[in-house]
């Protein structure tokens, strides 16, 4: 699968995770890069291991994959996905 980035910030996260650790948390930063890594390799937007379902009402059409706590991934489907964090400081 190919993920594209709702932001510069966001792609230079994943690319250097010391940058990652700095915004978020490690806990947080890790699972991120993980869950990059973990929607590359799938085919098939049904892994229950990343806790990734559906939205709804204004968001509906996009997916969300939790990090930890209040940190989540807003994956929207269509010909490219884009991954976003709704909750940038």
């Amino acid at each position: 699968m190919e993920v594209t980035f709702g932001t510069r910030q966001l792609r230079r996260c994943y690319e250097a995770s010391a940058r990652a650790i700095q915004r978020w948390r490690p806990e947080a930063a890790r699972k991120f890069v993980t869950r990059i890594r973990q929607l590359r390799a799938i085919a098939a937007y049904s892994i229950r291991a990343i806790r990734l379902h559906a939205l709804m009402g204004s968001n509906r059409g996009e997916l969300s994959i939790t990090l930890t706590g209040r940190r989540r991934l807003i994956v929207t489907k269509g010909e490219r996905e884009e991954v976003s964090n709704p909750y940038e400081d």
